[in-house]
């Protein structure tokens, strides 16, 4: 992490420089970038203080394994 150098800067030129001006394409896609990683990171929190496991809501089922069954073009 840098040090705070104390200098003011507007962020919004930062932003149109890194992403593009508002309204771009690449503009659009890294804000929705961001609040998909900002939602996914609340969801992140939210499981662990409910002490869920990251496979805690998949079902999981074992299937029982088939014979293999030919076809017209196994023959």
């Amino acid at each position: 992490m840098q040090p705070n150098d104390h200098i003011i800067r507007n962020y919004d030129l930062i932003l149109d420089e890194t992403f593009g001006k508002q309204g771009t394409p690449e503009r659009a896609k890294a804000v929705e970038d961001a609040y998909n990683f900002y939602t996914g990171q609340i969801s992140q929190d939210v499981s662990k203080e409910r002490g869920f496991s990251p496979l805690h809501n998949l079902n999981f089922h074992i299937v029982p394994s088939l014979p293999f069954a030919p076809t017209d073009a196994d023959k």
